[in-house]
């Protein structure tokens, strides 16, 4: 099956993170990638796969808002 990612701003998943007052570590571990890797999400050197962007979503406690 192929990956889908998620069309996602690094700024807004950064605000996000923040707002729940978790770091890099911590939410990436929700999510089941490297800290690393979190980062990249954030400044938008890569995407996260649409699976992550749910556990995103459930952890952060914020809806998903389509374009």
């Amino acid at each position: 099956m192929e990956r889908v990612y998620a069309d996602i701003n690094g700024a807004v998943l950064k605000w996000a993170r923040e707002r729940a007052r978790y770091l890099p570590e911590q939410l990436a571990g929700k999510v089941g990638t490297s800290a690393s890797k979190y980062i990249e999400w954030e400044t938008g050197r890569s995407k996260p796969t649409m699976r992550q962007l749910y556990l995103l979503v459930r952890a952060l406690n914020q809806p998903l808002q389509e374009k």
